[in-house]
Parts: structure tokens; sequence; C-alpha cells
């Protein structure tokens, strides 16, 4: 049944083409998220673009005062200052289908 849900997803996934953006004051910060996104998106499947933003006033624009920092479509921060797990990835992912 996993199996089948999972599956569901994927395809869901695919037709939606989800974004999530990572806030981080450098590349090294930024990439520390990425690994997390990576095994998130592994076990849910591609679909999900994601991309880097350093610069500072840009990140404040989005009304984030400490990161790294997750901001998933529709530009919702789910995370400020700390690394999310794997699973909590996995279900900011499943918001967005």
């Amino acid at each position: 049944i996993q199996a089948m849900i999972i599956e569901k997803m994927r395809m869901r996934l695919k037709l939606r083409k989800a974004d999530v953006l990572i806030l981080g004051k450098n590349q090294d910060e930024c990439r520390q998220l990425e690994g997390v996104l990576n095994q998130a998106i592994k076990e849910l499947g591609p679909g999900i673009t994601h991309r880097f933003i350093t610069d500072e006033q840009e990140i404040l624009s989005y009304g984030v005062m400490q990161t790294p920092a997750f901001i998933v479509q529709e530009f919702k921060v789910k995370s400020q200052g700390t690394e999310p797990s794997v699973e909590v990835v996995k279900e900011w992912i499943k918001e967005l289908i």
C-alpha cells in the first residue's frame, strides 16, 4: 500500500513541478539543506526544482532573519536557522501536491 501511495505522489509531483528555495549566507550553507532535500526527492520522486539564494537583501525580502532557510512554493517559510530532517522535508513537499 505504501508503495502505491508513493507512486501516486510521484505522478502528482511530475505534473505539478514543485519549487523550493534554499536561503543561506553562502553556497556551503545552502548545500547542507540541499542534501536533506535531495534525500526527500529521492524518496518521493523527481519533479521538484530548487535554487539557492545567497543575496542578503533578497533573503530579507522573504522575511527570513536566520539562515539556512527553506521556502516552498507560494513562498511559505518552513524553517529558519535549523536543518530539518528528511521526514519533515518530505511532509512539506507533500503539502505542495
